[in-house]
């Protein structure tokens, strides 16, 4: 047999009854374990809380026999005595609850209480002790409790901090806040210009600022029953942003030299964003835009933007091309002289000064018959060229005899005129192949020019355009006369004859053409029939 213990307590002693029981050994095994297995017995007395068997093991003598016996026997579970600490704590925002401990632990124990739920809030509520874990030991019969207290928490720190930007940032920082204690939406934070009375609500506003300049900001916690309120406030700044990312432009993007100031619209922009004149910057000239060349626009930022950007602005030149290029006299008539025209080059109603407008070149050698082409060059406020054309031309004379005269025109068929005496023209050059003139005589019939009085060459039918040499044309004059060689009604020969002809030349011509026809005069020789003449 063996007494049964509590927890923590010596073990009691075993005792055997019966012969040799001053000899007897003893074993302990776990009620429940399989005790026909050696491995489950021990020697050694069990310590923990629990149900066991001892077995007393005599061995047999000479005089008897041997002989073993069991018990079962409880080591009792230690009842704990707990004392209590911390009953009244701050609030933490945590479920709090005491400190329970145990003060009847044996030796190193270990063993963790259970408690009932603990105090939020600020007040007041029970607190039990429900479980503990080693299974060596057991709660009283009836629970141990406390009253636990949550007092309001007393301090606050509120904290606030926000690193600066630039103007027009597109990754503005947000506020580092923390509190010890806050409501769901708290820390609440509020920014005011620097400067501004911040004793006033109306200074404060929840929107961020974006102009650029110095503020403060501010975090700020309510009190509630849990805890008391607080606040922080730190400053920061938005820098204003630089102008190297403007786009300056004009519209129009460059002029043409008019004479007028030509002041172009400015046009900034930051990226996407067209900026305002006044509010965003403002702009200078290094000249007043005018006269052809280059002017600079200088931006510099105002407000929410610093710095300077500039940007040049051309006008250009204007092209003398299309200008009215007048050249007086258009044709010279060839002297043998060099020859200067007047030169007149007009920009509207304007006109031009030469050498400060522009320059004249093809007036050089102008003495020999021909076309010839003077080139203005734009020069100062203007540009490019402009050409226009003059001619020399020769004289044609006209060799006329008595009562010959010349049938012209004023600047008819390509000659820009006739003399007074109508004796010679002039062939404007370059004129298409020029028909010329008929010659007049009382009587006669004009038949041509020759450029011999014997009329031994060619006809000469025009004048070629580009003739540059001077020319004497003689006129021929030409009657036909009536040959009457018989006494038929047809005995008849019409003859040309030219008025220079002798009377020897007119008796070869009518003798030629009767040879020519083969017939011979039979008409009776008189002074009506022999050489009739209608």
């Amino acid at each position: 047999t063996v007494a049964g213990w509590t927890y923590g307590e010596t073990p009691s002693t075993p005792s055997a009854s019966g012969f040799g029981a001053e000899t007897a050994t003893f074993e302990y095994a776990k009620k429940g374990a399989d005790t026909t297995k050696a491995e489950n017995w021990s020697a050694t007395a069990p310590t923990d809380a629990g149900e066991y068997i001892v077995r007393a093991t005599i061995a047999g003598t000479d005089n008897y026999v041997a002989k073993t016996g069991t018990a079962e026997f409880t080591i009792d579970q230690r009842e704990v005595q707990i004392t209590w600490s911390e009953t009244s704590q701050a609030y933490t925002g945590a479920t709090l609850v005491p400190t329970a401990t145990i003060t009847n632990l044996v030796g190193s124990d270990a063993c963790n209480l259970t408690l009932s739920d603990g105090v939020t809030d600020a007040g007041s509520g029970t607190v039990t002790v429900v479980g503990l874990d080693n299974p060596n030991y057991k709660l009283p019969s009836t629970a141990p409790s406390t009253t636990f207290t949550v007092t309001k928490a007393t301090e606050n720190t509120v904290s606030v901090s926000l690193d600066d930007w630039t103007y027009g940032s597109t990754s503005v920082p947000t506020p580092d806040v923390s509190a010890t204690f806050h409501a769901e939406g708290e820390p609440a934070v509020v920014y005011a210009k620097k400067g501004a009375d911040t004793t006033k609500a109306e200074s404060w506003s929840a929107t961020v600022p974006t102009d650029a300049g110095e503020y403060y900001v501010k975090a700020t916690v309510a009190g509630t029953d849990n805890y008391v309120g607080g606040g922080a406030t730190a400053e920061f700044s938005i820098t204003a942003k630089g102008t190297e990312g403007f786009v300056v432009t004009f519209s129009p993007e460059s002029a043409t030299y008019t004479g007028n100031d030509q002041i172009p619209t400015v046009i900034v922009k930051d990226g996407d964003n067209e900026l305002d004149e006044g509010k965003d910057y403002t702009v200078t000239w290094s000249a007043t835009p005018n006269a052809a060349g280059t002017y600079t626009a200088t931006v510099t930022g105002k407000g929410d933007y610093s710095g300077k950007k500039t940007a040049e602005f051309t006008v250009g030149p204007k092209s003398v091309s299309e200008f009215v290029v007048s050249v007086n006299p258009t044709n010279f008539v060839y002297t043998g002289s060099a020859l200067t025209p007047t030169i007149t080059v007009k920009d509207g109603d304007n006109t031009l000064t030469v050498g400060t407008d522009y320059t004249v070149s093809g007036l050089e050698n102008v003495v020999g018959v021909g076309s010839y082409e003077v080139t203005v060059s734009g020069t100062g406020n203007y540009k490019e060229t402009a050409t226009a054309t003059f001619t020399v031309s020769p004289v044609i004379t006209m060799s006329l005899g008595d009562g010959e005269t010349l049938a012209c025109t004023e600047g008819a068929k390509g000659f820009a005129a006739c003399n007074a005496a109508h004796d010679n023209i002039v062939h404007v050059y370059g004129t298409a192949t020029a028909e010329l003139p008929d010659a007049e005589k009382s009587g006669w019939t004009f038949a041509g020019w020759y450029d011999n009085a014997s009329f031994a060459n060619a006809k000469i039918e025009s004048i070629a355009a580009d003739r540059v040499d001077g020319l004497t044309l003689y006129p021929k004059f030409v009657k036909e006369i009536t040959i009457v060689y018989g006494e038929g009604a047809g005995d008849k020969l019409q003859v040309e004859i030219e008025l220079d002809d002798s009377e020897e030349d007119v008796v070869k011509k009518v003798e030629a053409a009767l040879a020519a026809a083969g017939v011979s005069p039979t008409k009776a020789d008189d002074s009506d029939s022999t050489y009739a003449f209608d």
